[in-house]
Protein backbone atom coordinates (compact mmCIF):
# COMPACT_ATOMS: atom_id res chain seq x y z
CA UNK A 1 0.00 0.00 0.00
CA UNK A 2 1.20 3.28 -0.85
CA UNK A 3 2.04 5.63 2.15
CA UNK A 4 -0.23 8.48 2.51
CA UNK A 5 2.33 10.53 3.60
CA UNK A 6 3.81 10.34 0.41
CA UNK A 7 0.51 11.91 -0.72
CA UNK A 8 1.02 14.77 1.44
CA UNK A 9 4.38 15.64 0.11
CA UNK A 10 2.94 15.45 -3.28
CA UNK A 11 0.51 17.54 -2.86
CA UNK A 12 2.53 19.99 -0.49
CA UNK A 13 5.21 20.48 -3.50
CA UNK A 14 1.97 21.21 -5.96
CA UNK A 15 0.55 23.77 -3.87
CA UNK A 16 4.00 25.39 -3.15
CA UNK A 17 4.70 24.96 -6.98
CA UNK A 18 1.55 27.11 -7.60
CA UNK A 19 2.54 29.63 -5.41
CA UNK A 20 6.12 30.13 -6.27
CA UNK A 21 4.67 30.28 -10.13
CA UNK A 22 1.98 32.94 -9.62
CA UNK A 23 4.54 34.84 -7.41
CA UNK A 24 7.02 35.07 -10.43
CA UNK A 25 4.48 35.74 -12.85
CA UNK A 26 3.24 38.79 -11.09
CA UNK A 27 6.78 39.94 -9.43
CA UNK A 28 7.95 40.36 -13.23
CA UNK A 29 4.67 41.63 -14.19
CA UNK A 30 4.72 44.86 -11.96
CA UNK A 31 8.26 45.22 -12.26
CA UNK A 32 8.10 46.00 -15.64
CA UNK A 33 4.72 47.57 -16.04
CA UNK A 34 5.42 50.19 -13.33
CA UNK A 35 4.01 53.98 -14.16
CA UNK A 36 1.69 52.38 -16.57
CA UNK A 37 0.16 55.72 -17.30
CA UNK A 38 3.53 57.68 -18.11
CA UNK A 39 5.00 54.40 -20.15
CA UNK A 40 1.73 54.80 -22.01
CA UNK A 41 1.32 58.26 -22.87
CA UNK A 42 5.24 58.39 -23.71
CA UNK A 43 4.63 55.54 -26.47
CA UNK A 44 1.98 57.95 -27.90
CA UNK A 45 4.52 60.99 -28.16
CA UNK A 46 7.18 58.69 -29.37
CA UNK A 47 4.69 57.20 -32.05
CA UNK A 48 3.72 60.64 -33.12
CA UNK A 49 7.22 62.54 -33.79
CA UNK A 50 8.70 59.28 -34.68
CA UNK A 51 6.21 58.03 -37.71
CA UNK A 52 4.95 54.74 -38.58
CA UNK A 53 8.33 53.56 -39.99
CA UNK A 54 10.37 53.94 -37.25
CA UNK A 55 10.96 51.42 -34.09
CA UNK A 56 9.18 51.72 -31.23
CA UNK A 57 11.99 52.59 -28.44
CA UNK A 58 10.23 50.61 -26.13
CA UNK A 59 10.37 47.54 -28.64
CA UNK A 60 11.90 44.58 -27.91
CA UNK A 61 16.08 44.06 -28.28
CA UNK A 62 17.15 40.56 -28.58
CA UNK A 63 18.78 39.59 -25.34
CA UNK A 64 21.65 38.02 -27.79
CA UNK A 65 22.53 40.99 -29.00
CA UNK A 66 22.85 42.66 -26.12
CA UNK A 67 24.61 40.06 -23.68
CA UNK A 68 26.13 37.54 -26.67
CA UNK A 69 25.35 34.27 -27.33
CA UNK A 70 26.28 32.70 -23.93
CA UNK A 71 23.13 34.10 -22.62
CA UNK A 72 20.62 30.56 -22.71
CA UNK A 73 17.69 32.91 -21.54
CA UNK A 74 18.19 35.20 -24.09
CA UNK A 75 18.50 32.46 -26.71
CA UNK A 76 15.22 30.68 -25.34
CA UNK A 77 13.20 34.06 -24.83
CA UNK A 78 14.20 34.86 -28.56
CA UNK A 79 13.16 31.40 -29.70
CA UNK A 80 9.87 32.12 -28.05
CA UNK A 81 9.56 35.58 -29.66
CA UNK A 82 10.39 34.35 -33.22
CA UNK A 83 7.53 31.44 -32.95
CA UNK A 84 4.93 32.12 -36.05
CA UNK A 85 1.93 31.24 -32.56
CA UNK A 86 2.92 34.65 -30.83
CA UNK A 87 2.04 37.83 -31.84
CA UNK A 88 4.18 40.98 -29.89
CA UNK A 89 0.99 42.94 -30.79
CA UNK A 90 -1.75 40.39 -29.40
CA UNK A 91 0.34 40.19 -26.13
CA UNK A 92 0.70 44.08 -26.04
CA UNK A 93 -2.99 44.02 -26.87
CA UNK A 94 -3.48 41.34 -23.65
CA UNK A 95 -1.57 42.71 -21.24
CA UNK A 96 -3.60 45.57 -21.76
CA UNK A 97 -6.76 44.10 -21.71
CA UNK A 98 -5.53 42.51 -18.10
CA UNK A 99 -4.53 45.83 -16.99
CA UNK A 100 -0.77 45.60 -17.21
CA UNK A 101 -0.37 48.12 -20.02
CA UNK A 102 3.50 48.03 -21.19
CA UNK A 103 4.92 47.38 -24.77
CA UNK A 104 7.68 45.16 -22.85
CA UNK A 105 4.95 42.31 -22.92
CA UNK A 106 6.64 39.55 -25.04
CA UNK A 107 9.44 39.84 -22.74
CA UNK A 108 6.65 39.84 -19.84
CA UNK A 109 5.38 36.77 -21.16
CA UNK A 110 8.19 34.69 -22.09
CA UNK A 111 9.86 34.83 -18.94
CA UNK A 112 7.09 34.03 -16.91
CA UNK A 113 6.40 31.00 -19.72
CA UNK A 114 10.37 30.02 -18.96
CA UNK A 115 10.23 30.45 -15.44
CA UNK A 116 6.92 28.19 -14.40
CA UNK A 117 7.84 25.46 -17.30
CA UNK A 118 11.19 25.16 -15.52
CA UNK A 119 9.71 24.98 -12.11
CA UNK A 120 7.42 22.35 -13.16
CA UNK A 121 10.22 20.73 -14.72
CA UNK A 122 12.15 20.74 -11.56
CA UNK A 123 8.55 19.72 -9.51
CA UNK A 124 8.25 16.66 -12.20
CA UNK A 125 11.93 15.47 -11.04
CA UNK A 126 10.86 15.47 -7.58
CA UNK A 127 7.57 13.29 -8.32
CA UNK A 128 10.04 10.70 -10.49
CA UNK A 129 12.47 10.63 -7.62
CA UNK A 130 9.82 9.61 -4.99
CA UNK A 131 9.27 6.19 -4.76
CA UNK A 132 5.77 5.60 -4.58
CA UNK A 133 3.05 5.65 -5.94
CA UNK A 134 3.16 3.53 -8.93
CA UNK A 135 5.56 4.40 -11.94
CA UNK A 136 2.60 4.95 -13.78
CA UNK A 137 1.05 7.27 -11.93
CA UNK A 138 4.09 9.30 -11.26
CA UNK A 139 4.75 9.31 -14.75
CA UNK A 140 1.24 10.89 -15.56
CA UNK A 141 0.95 13.39 -12.92
CA UNK A 142 4.80 14.42 -14.14
CA UNK A 143 3.54 15.26 -17.68
CA UNK A 144 0.09 16.61 -16.20
CA UNK A 145 2.64 19.31 -14.05
CA UNK A 146 4.56 20.33 -17.27
CA UNK A 147 1.64 20.80 -19.19
CA UNK A 148 0.49 22.91 -16.42
CA UNK A 149 3.53 24.80 -15.98
CA UNK A 150 3.59 25.72 -19.88
CA UNK A 151 0.12 27.03 -20.25
CA UNK A 152 0.19 28.59 -16.57
CA UNK A 153 0.91 31.96 -17.30
CA UNK A 154 -2.04 31.74 -20.53
CA UNK A 155 -4.36 31.14 -17.95
CA UNK A 156 -3.53 33.54 -15.54
CA UNK A 157 -3.77 36.22 -18.23
CA UNK A 158 -6.87 34.96 -19.31
CA UNK A 159 -8.19 34.71 -15.90
CA UNK A 160 -7.10 38.42 -15.13
CA UNK A 161 -8.46 39.52 -18.53
CA UNK A 162 -12.04 38.09 -17.51
CA UNK A 163 -12.06 39.53 -14.53
CA UNK A 164 -11.34 42.62 -14.64
CA UNK A 165 -13.51 42.97 -18.17
CA UNK A 166 -16.40 41.62 -16.04
CA UNK A 167 -15.37 44.67 -13.07
CA UNK A 168 -15.65 47.23 -15.22
CA UNK A 169 -18.57 46.51 -17.76
CA UNK A 170 -19.85 46.19 -14.06
CA UNK A 171 -19.16 49.74 -13.09
CA UNK A 172 -18.96 51.57 -16.01
CA UNK A 173 -22.88 52.74 -15.88
CA UNK A 174 -22.07 54.50 -12.00
CA UNK A 175 -18.87 56.67 -13.97
CA UNK A 176 -21.46 57.05 -17.01
CA UNK A 177 -24.05 59.01 -14.89
CA UNK A 178 -20.81 61.03 -13.35
CA UNK A 179 -19.96 61.46 -17.14
CA UNK A 180 -23.31 63.04 -17.37
CA UNK A 181 -23.84 65.19 -14.28
CA UNK A 182 -20.05 66.42 -15.61
CA UNK A 183 -21.00 67.42 -18.72
CA UNK A 184 -24.02 68.98 -17.73
CA UNK A 185 -22.30 71.40 -15.42
CA UNK A 186 -20.65 72.37 -18.63
CA UNK A 187 -17.06 70.77 -18.19
CA UNK A 188 -15.50 69.47 -21.19
CA UNK A 189 -15.72 66.26 -22.25
CA UNK A 190 -12.24 65.63 -21.61
CA UNK A 191 -12.27 67.48 -18.22
CA UNK A 192 -15.01 65.06 -17.37
CA UNK A 193 -13.53 61.73 -17.86
CA UNK A 194 -10.37 63.25 -16.16
CA UNK A 195 -12.69 64.11 -13.33
CA UNK A 196 -14.91 60.69 -13.01
CA UNK A 197 -11.70 58.92 -13.03
CA UNK A 198 -10.38 60.32 -9.52
CA UNK A 199 -13.60 60.06 -8.08
CA UNK A 200 -13.91 56.63 -9.40
CA UNK A 201 -10.37 55.55 -7.87
CA UNK A 202 -12.04 54.45 -4.65
CA UNK A 203 -15.26 52.40 -5.97
CA UNK A 204 -13.60 50.96 -9.08
CA UNK A 205 -9.90 51.05 -10.22
CA UNK A 206 -10.58 49.44 -13.56
CA UNK A 207 -12.60 51.93 -14.61
CA UNK A 208 -10.88 54.94 -13.49
CA UNK A 209 -7.46 53.97 -15.14
CA UNK A 210 -9.40 53.23 -18.71
CA UNK A 211 -10.70 56.83 -17.95
CA UNK A 212 -7.62 58.55 -17.33
CA UNK A 213 -6.03 56.91 -20.08
CA UNK A 214 -8.51 57.41 -22.31
CA UNK A 215 -8.57 61.26 -21.48
CA UNK A 216 -4.52 62.03 -21.59
CA UNK A 217 -4.91 60.09 -25.08
CA UNK A 218 -7.61 62.85 -26.48
CA UNK A 219 -5.71 65.50 -25.13
CA UNK A 220 -2.82 64.23 -26.58
CA UNK A 221 -3.36 62.29 -30.00
CA UNK A 222 -4.61 64.51 -33.81
CA UNK A 223 -7.86 62.17 -34.48
CA UNK A 224 -9.83 61.65 -31.07
CA UNK A 225 -11.41 58.74 -32.38
CA UNK A 226 -8.58 57.06 -32.02
CA UNK A 227 -8.46 57.47 -29.10
CA UNK A 228 -12.07 55.76 -28.24
CA UNK A 229 -10.85 52.90 -31.00
CA UNK A 230 -8.52 52.51 -28.17
CA UNK A 231 -10.56 52.12 -25.55
CA UNK A 232 -12.51 49.84 -27.21
CA UNK A 233 -9.81 47.41 -27.94
CA UNK A 234 -8.63 47.66 -24.23
CA UNK A 235 -11.81 46.87 -22.80
CA UNK A 236 -14.06 44.76 -25.43
CA UNK A 237 -17.40 45.03 -23.58
CA UNK A 238 -20.98 45.53 -25.34
CA UNK A 239 -21.26 49.14 -22.39
CA UNK A 240 -18.39 50.47 -23.80
CA UNK A 241 -18.64 49.46 -27.62
CA UNK A 242 -21.93 51.29 -27.52
CA UNK A 243 -20.09 54.13 -24.84
CA UNK A 244 -17.48 54.57 -28.06
CA UNK A 245 -20.04 54.27 -30.55
CA UNK A 246 -22.04 57.48 -29.39
CA UNK A 247 -19.20 59.82 -28.20
CA UNK A 248 -17.57 58.94 -32.07
CA UNK A 249 -21.23 59.54 -33.74
CA UNK A 250 -21.06 63.10 -31.50
CA UNK A 251 -17.85 63.97 -32.66
CA UNK A 252 -18.53 63.66 -36.45
CA UNK A 253 -22.01 64.72 -36.56
CA UNK A 254 -21.54 67.78 -33.68
CA UNK A 255 -24.84 66.45 -32.06
CA UNK A 256 -24.91 67.22 -28.01
CA UNK A 257 -22.75 64.44 -25.91
CA UNK A 258 -25.15 65.36 -23.12
CA UNK A 259 -28.15 64.01 -24.70
CA UNK A 260 -26.50 60.94 -26.34
CA UNK A 261 -25.36 60.24 -23.30
CA UNK A 262 -28.12 60.31 -21.07
CA UNK A 263 -29.99 58.51 -24.11
CA UNK A 264 -27.38 56.15 -23.42
CA UNK A 265 -27.71 55.47 -19.64
CA UNK A 266 -31.42 54.78 -19.81
CA UNK A 267 -30.67 52.04 -22.78
CA UNK A 268 -28.15 50.45 -20.37
CA UNK A 269 -30.49 50.54 -17.29
CA UNK A 270 -33.00 49.18 -19.04
CA UNK A 271 -30.67 46.22 -20.62
CA UNK A 272 -29.66 45.68 -16.86
CA UNK A 273 -33.27 44.92 -15.64
CA UNK A 274 -34.28 43.12 -19.19
CA UNK A 275 -30.79 40.67 -18.17
CA UNK A 276 -31.53 40.20 -14.14
CA UNK A 277 -35.22 39.27 -15.27
CA UNK A 278 -34.09 37.11 -17.76
CA UNK A 279 -31.52 35.33 -15.06
CA UNK A 280 -34.65 35.65 -12.84
CA UNK A 281 -36.89 33.24 -14.79
CA UNK A 282 -33.85 31.02 -15.35
CA UNK A 283 -33.54 30.18 -11.32
CA UNK A 284 -35.92 27.68 -11.20
CA UNK A 285 -35.03 25.15 -13.31
CA UNK A 286 -31.40 26.10 -12.42
CA UNK A 287 -32.42 25.29 -8.73
CA UNK A 288 -33.93 22.23 -9.71
CA UNK A 289 -30.72 20.40 -10.34
CA UNK A 290 -29.19 20.77 -7.06
CA UNK A 291 -32.77 19.76 -5.88
CA UNK A 292 -33.07 16.72 -7.43
CA UNK A 293 -29.36 15.40 -6.81
CA UNK A 294 -29.54 16.49 -2.91
CA UNK A 295 -32.18 17.04 -1.65
CA UNK A 296 -34.88 14.49 -3.40
CA UNK A 297 -32.52 11.81 -2.06
CA UNK A 298 -32.25 12.59 1.09
CA UNK A 299 -36.08 13.10 1.22
CA UNK A 300 -37.16 9.77 0.12
CA UNK A 301 -34.89 7.92 2.59
CA UNK A 302 -36.51 10.19 5.56
CA UNK A 303 -39.74 8.93 4.22
CA UNK A 304 -39.12 5.52 3.35
CA UNK A 305 -36.63 4.50 5.65
CA UNK A 306 -38.89 3.42 8.64
CA UNK A 307 -42.05 1.49 6.44
CA UNK A 308 -38.96 -0.14 4.90
CA UNK A 309 -36.68 -1.41 7.83
CA UNK A 310 -39.62 -2.51 9.65
CA UNK A 311 -40.71 -4.19 6.62
CA UNK A 312 -37.17 -6.02 6.23
CA UNK A 313 -37.68 -6.98 9.85
CA UNK A 314 -41.06 -8.37 9.94
CA UNK A 315 -39.52 -10.73 6.51
CA UNK A 316 -36.29 -11.51 8.98
CA UNK A 317 -38.56 -12.78 11.87
CA UNK A 318 -40.55 -15.05 9.51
Amino acid sequence: MTDISDYSVIILLFVLWIIVSCAAFFGIKLYMTRNRIDNRLKSIVDTRHQGPDKPHRFAFKPTIAKYGSISLVGQLISIIRRSPLLKEDELVLKFNQAGWPSHRALWVYSASKLLCTALAFDFAILIMDRPTPSHTLRVIMAVFVIIMGWFAVNIILDKSIKKRLRIIDTGFIQALDLIIVCVGSGINFTKALDRVAKEMVRFNRGVAQELETTSKELSILLDRKQALINLNNRVPTRTIKSFTTVISQSFQQGTPILQALTLLSKEERQHRLQTAEIRAARLPSTVAIPLVLFMLPSLLLVILGPPLSHLLAVLHHR
